[in-house]
């Protein structure tokens, strides 16, 4: 009797799992067509993102998924794909631009900044259109300026930063070199002991202080094809601790990179890290990026480049030099950019601004501190007096 009463319980509860829509989804995965879009509605419905500072958490930054760019994601949250590296120099975890993966964060902006606050409206004077061998050509006196209207460069600020490449010729004469090491290890670092053989004994003292650097490769105008020196690499800096007959012993006491036997010893310089600030110009110069600390084909901001004037011709630390090219700036598809392109019917534009960080005598370093588009080897560079 009392399993007879049961019966009906049982099938009122299966009426009501069979009757009930969500319970059907789960089992036979199928939904009317009017009652999935009830329930996507319902899914889709998320909470709106919190605003800080008048912008969402998501205009902020974003988690990279399979067939992501640089470029689709510019375009995407800041309506302009050609900030990309803008965004790329925002995150130095990305060490190529064209290759980002799934899980990286991509961050939009560096300290609070808009896209309306990214550009900072800024007329420039540049002299009336040189001829195309801008290299031979002298600038005219009495200037007529032209204003670039769609240039407006980000404020050129101070910088903090190693100094740890520049291009020298000879005035950075290398002293000795690391002969050896008591480590049983190929790359030196902090601390380690090593071996040095100089060129003029008399150059080991105890308590003195050198620079080890490398010599990464010979620099040749990328226009003339002339040699115009080395690209010279800071790796760091050596304390000698005691001197012998043939080598002196001395201990790393700082590395930015590693250090291996056969690198060279060169005289102390100071402010290894230093603080640069942007400084009028006094001088009007034209010139040429002749290469860059990385060997990138497309440069952007926050890359160090290298420009064929130095000190000798007026350049000196905090100077800027804009990059401006005179072209039409459309190329068809599988086309490439002719290097040293100068079309004298078209108005010079302004596409970046560079500052030096560190001048020598026939050639200085700088820091790309704006592009509105990718920047090039063979570029030109400009400094006028403002």
């Amino acid at each position: 009797m009392r399993n007879f009463l049961r019966w009906p319980l049982l099938l009122v509860i299966g009426t009501l799992v069979c009757l009930s829509p969500t319970a059907g989804a789960q089992d036979d995965e199928v939904i009317a067509p009017e009652e999935r879009e009830t329930i996507d509605a319902v899914e889709e419905e998320k909470p709106q993102p919190v605003i800080q500072d008048g912008r969402t958490q998501i205009e902020e930054e974003h988690t990279v998924v399979p067939g992501d760019t640089l470029w689709d994601l510019c375009g995407k949250y800041l309506n302009n794909p050609w900030y990309w590296p803008r965004v790329w120099s925002y995150n130095a975890e990305i060490h190529n631009p064209h290759w980002i993966f799934p899980g990286q964060l991509v961050r939009f902006y560096p300290t609070g900044e808009l896209p309306g606050e990214l550009l900072a409206s800024r007329d420039f004077e540049v002299p009336e259109p040189y001829e195309e061998d801008m290299e031979s050509e002298e600038i005219p006196p009495g200037l007529v300026v032209l204003t670039s209207p769609i240039i407006s460069a980000k404020t050129v600020t101070a910088v903090m930063l190693n100094r740890d490449a520049f291009i020298t010729l000879d005035e950075v004469d290398e002293l000795g070199t690391i002969s050896g090491s008591r480590e049983d290890k190929d790359f030196l670092s902090d601390y380690d002991p090593i071996y040095l053989k100089f060129k003029n004994p008399g150059e080991a003292q105890v308590g003195k202080n050198f620079m080890i650097i490398r010599k990464i490769r010979k620099i040749t105008h990328p226009i003339t094809g002339e040699f115009r020196g080395h690209y010279t690499r800071v790796l760091g800096a050596a304390q000698i601790v005691s001197v012998h007959d043939k080598l002196a012993t001395a201990i790393i006491t700082a590395s930015l990179m590693v250090i291996e036997r056969g690198d060279l010893i060169a005289p102390w310089m100071s402010e290894l890290s230093k603080h640069v600030a942007p400084k009028a110009n006094s001088v009007e110069l034209k010139g040429y990026i002749m290469d860059s600390r990385v060997t990138l084909t497309d440069l952007g901001e926050r890359h160090i480049v290298f420009i064929d004037q130095g000190t000798d011709q007026g350049v000196e630390e905090g100077n800027v030099f804009d990059v401006v090219r005179r072209e039409d700036g459309h190329l068809e598809l599988g086309e490439n950019r002719e290097i040293n392109f100068w079309d004298k019917d078209l108005p010079i534009e302004i596409f970046g601004r560079i500052m030096i960080v560190d001048a020598r005598s026939q050639a200085s370093t700088g820091m790309v501190m704006a592009s509105l588009r990718e920047l090039k080897v063979g570029d030109r560079v400009l400094m006028s007096v403002q």
